[in-house]
C-alpha cells in the first residue's frame, strides 16, 4: 500500500481478511481494507458497513477510523440509493455522535472534515458559507429569469418570421391571381376576419408595407436574441463560479489515507490541531470569497428587458416549438456527504 501497488495490496488484504475469523480481525486489518475500498471506489459501502460494525464493537475514541468512515460516507453519498439506505444512515448517525464527542473533548475547536478549526475560524467559515449559499440561490433565480427572457425573445422572433412568411405568400398569391402585386385595397389575396378586416395587416397598410414593418421588427428581435443569449451565458457563468466557491468552503475529505501500521492494535491519541492546515483552510475560503465578490464577476442581467410582446399572427402562422436553452453544466465538485441539510446541524 505504501508503494502505491493498489491492486496487489487489495488482493492480499482481501485474502488476509477472509482467512481471519470475524472475532479475530484486528483494527489494522479492518481499517486497511476500508482504506483499499475507499481508494478504489468500488466497495465503498462495504467500507461503510465494516467501519460501522467496528465502531459498534469498539466504543473507545478512534479519530483515524472516524476520518476513514467520514471519507467513505462522503463518496457513498454520490449515490442517492446508498445514501437513503439504512447502512449509510446508521453509519452517519454513529459518525455524527462520535464527531460531537471529539469536539466536546477539545474545547475551543471544531471538526472540519479530518482537520480542526478554532471556534472563531469555524464560525466565520459557517457565516461565509451561509452568505455564499444565499448568493447561489439568488443567482439561480437570475439564471431562470434570463432563460425565460431568452425563450420569450426567441418566440417573438419566430412569430415575426412566420408572419413575414405568410405576408410573402399572400403577395405571391395576389401576384399570381392578378398579375400584379396589388389586388384590392390590401394588395393581394389577403385573409380577413369576420368583420372583413385584414389579419396581420395594420389599417391603411398594404401587404408590402406590412412585410417591411415585420422584417424590421424581426431584425430588432434577432438583436434581442443575441443580447439575451449573452446575458444568459453571463448569468450561468456567474452561477458556476458561486457554486465552485461554495464547494471550496465545504469540508474537504481525502481521497485516500496512509495505511495503518499492522502493529497499531489500539487507536493512537488524537493528534493536536495543525495550525498550518487551519491557516490553509481559512486562506482558501478567503480567496474564494474575495473572488466571487469581485465587481468583475457581478451578475450580468440587464435591468431593462426588451419588448417581448408578440404581435398578432395570421392564422396560417404556426405556433412553433421553442428551442430549449440548456443550462451550463454544473462544474461544482460534490459536497461532503452530498447535498444535505445536516451541514447546518450543531457540532458540525
Amino acid at each position: 500500500m505504501r508503494s502505491g501497488q493498489r491492486l496487489i495490496a487489495a488482493e492480499l488484504i482481501e485474502k488476509a481478511y477472509n482467512a481471519t475469523p470475524a472475532a479475530e480481525r484486528t483494527r489494522p486489518l479492518v481499517l486497511n481494507r476500508a482504506i483499499v475500498d475507499l481508494t478504489q471506489r468500488v466497495n465503498v459501502m462495504r467500507a461503510v458497513r465494516d467501519l460501522y460494525q467496528y465502531f459498534r464493537e469498539h466504543p473507545e475514541p478512534d479519530e483515524q477510523a472516524q476520518n476513514i468512515l467520514g471519507a467513505a460516507l462522503n463518496i457513498a453519498a454520490d449515490t442517492p440509493r446508498w445514501k437513503k439506505g439504512p447502512f449509510w444512515q446508521s453509519a452517519y448517525a454513529e459518525w455524527d455522535r462520535r464527531n460531537t464527542q471529539l469536539t466536546e473533548a477539545r474545547p475551543g475547536y471544531r471538526r472540519w472534515a479530518t482537520q480542526w478549526l478554532e471556534e472563531k475560524q469555524y464560525q466565520q467559515m459557517e457565516a461565509d458559507r451561509t452568505e455564499l449559499q444565499r448568493a447561489v440561490d439568488e443567482q439561480s433565480a437570475n439564471v431562470d429569469h434570463a432563460r425565460s427572457r431568452l425563450a420569450a425573445v426567441r418566440a417573438r422572433q419566430q412569430t415575426l418570421a412566420s408572419n413575414a412568411q405568410d405576408l410573402r405568400q399572400q403577395m405571391l398569391q395576389g401576384s399570381q391571381q392578378s398579375g400584379t402585386l396589388g389586388n384590392g385595397p390590401y394588395g393581394g389575396n389577403v385573409q380577413v376576419d369576420r368583420q372583413g378586416r385584414p389579419i396581420g395587416i395594420a389599417p391603411g397598410q398594404d401587404t408590402a408595407t406590412s412585410l417591411n414593418s415585420t422584417n424590421e421588427a424581426r431584425a430588432r428581435a434577432s438583436g434581442d436574441v443575441v443580447v439575451a443569449a449573452a446575458e444568459l451565458q453571463a448569468e450561468q457563468t456567474r452561477l458556476t463560479h458561486l457554486k465552485r466557491a461554495l464547494a471550496q468552503m465545504r469540508p474537504a475529505w481525502p481521497a485516500t489515507f496512509d495505511p495503518i501500521d499492522p502493529t497499531a492494535l489500539i487507536a493512537p491519541p488524537p493528534p493536536p490541531p495543525d495550525p498550518k492546515a487551519m491557516a490553509a483552510i481559512v486562506e482558501v475560503a478567503a480567496q474564494e470569497k474575495a473572488r466571487v465578490n469581485s465587481p468583475f464577476t457581478a451578475s450580468g442581467t440587464a435591468t431593462g428587458a426588451p419588448d417581448v410582446q408578440a404581435p398578432a399572427a395570421p392564422p396560417a402562422a404556426p405556433a412553433g416549438g421553442l428551442p430549449a436553452t440548456s443550462p451550463a453544466p454544473d462544474a461544482t465538485p460534490h459536497a461532503p456527504f452530498g447535498p444535505r441539510e445536516m451541514d447546518k446541524r450543531p457540532g458540525r
